[in-house]
């Protein structure tokens, strides 16, 4: 999200976990939960997003790993989240008009603060992490706040 004196000025999500079970679990690189972490694949799939276009293409290269230079097929969970975090990353701020080098506002749980932090870092952008029930909670407290003083 954007922040602009205090208030969210722009705000972008994406369906990126669910995009990545189902690729996990119904197509040609389905992988049986649970997944495991592998950093190098992770790293590798960040690296194969590139700008983030032609997503679908890159992503295919998760089966190239695997299929042509002997990947273990344990890692592809990693691959192709690595892919989809780092195409997400490459084009999302360009959504929220943020400027290169502005601060990206990250809303989450633990994990996903953190993958996309450090990529969003490695991209040459500052980031802040906020924890996404927090997030909710003030969110509702602010609600109820303006809502009895209206």
């Amino acid at each position: 999200m954007r922040l602009e004196d205090g208030r969210i000025t722009r705000f972008v999500s994406a369906f990126t976990g669910e995009v990545f079970e189902l690729f996990n679990r119904y197509s040609i690189l389905k992988t049986k939960p649970p997944y495991t972490d592998n950093e190098a694949a992770f790293v590798a799939g960040v690296a194969a997003a590139g700008d983030g276009g032609g997503l679908l293409t890159r992503l295919y290269a998760a089966r190239g790993r695997v299929a042509g230079a002997g990947a273990d097929p344990g890692t592809t969970p990693s691959f192709v989240s690595g892919v989809l975090i780092g195409s997400e990353c490459a084009t999302v701020p360009a959504f929220i008009g943020a400027d290169p080098g502005e601060t990206i506002q990250v809303i989450g749980g633990e994990r996903l603060r953190r993958d996309y932090g450090r990529v969003l870092e490695g991209l040459g952008w500052k980031v802040a992490r906020h924890d996404g029930e927090d997030a909710a909670l003030a969110g509702l407290i602010e609600i109820h706040r303006l809502g009895h003083a209206a």
